[in-house]
């Protein structure tokens, strides 16, 4: 069995290891980690995925609505966008992977 942990969104990003820059904000409770705003609820820190397709930022709004207390941004102006939208903001420093989802998994996701 397994739980989920309810942490501090700078907690969160602290405990798995990745180098980082961010607007904390209110620093919120981070209780789930999402990528599709379908799949969203509330107290999500919400993850903007490159794609060649999309622009995954332009689901920031939709993801905040949807009740995402964070999100996690790819490129400056993306983060400006959030913050505006008054999401805190996360961005991490590339080192050959664009998102290191192990690392922040580990940490909200601890069996029992």
């Amino acid at each position: 069995a397994s739980h989920v942990a309810v942490l501090r969104l700078s907690e969160l990003v602290g405990r798995a290891g990745v180098r980082y820059f961010a607007d904390f904000g209110a620093d919120p409770l981070v209780t789930s980690i999402v990528d599709d705003t379908r799949d969203l609820s509330p107290g999500a820190l919400f993850v903007c995925m490159p794609s060649a397709t999309r622009d995954t930022h332009q689901f920031l709004a939709q993801a905040k609505d949807a009740g995402a207390v964070a999100s996690v941004a790819h490129d400056p102006e993306a983060g400006q966008l959030a913050k505006s939208l008054g999401l805190p903001v996360v961005g991490f420093v590339h080192e050959g992977q664009v998102f290191n989802w192990p690392s922040l998994s580990r940490v909200l996701w601890r069996p029992e």
